[in-house]
């Protein structure tokens, strides 16, 4: 059975963090159960969302802040203007 390491070598794509990515996972997680690491994972899942919805929200407002007459985000915000 191919290693993880050569899959991922196979597949052409690969960035050059991707690499070390299982390893460290691995080691984070140490001898912690998989049934009790899905929480964490799910967790810094949960928050990398709320982060980039923070994110493109914030991005949104700067835009609106700076060109309040754009036509570029149609809704609420834009309509009162």
């Amino acid at each position: 059975m191919a290693t993880r390491e050569q899959a991922m070598s196979n597949a052409g794509a690969t960035v050059g963090y991707e690499a070390q990515l299982w390893p460290m996972a691995d080691a984070l997680r140490g001898s912690m159960d998989a049934a009790e690491y899905k929480h964490v994972v799910l967790g810094l899942i949960f928050l990398k969302y709320i982060s980039d919805a923070f994110l493109a929200s914030a991005m949104k407002s700067i835009f609106l802040r700076k060109f309040p007459r754009s036509s570029v985000f149609a809704g609420s915000l834009n309509s009162s203007r």
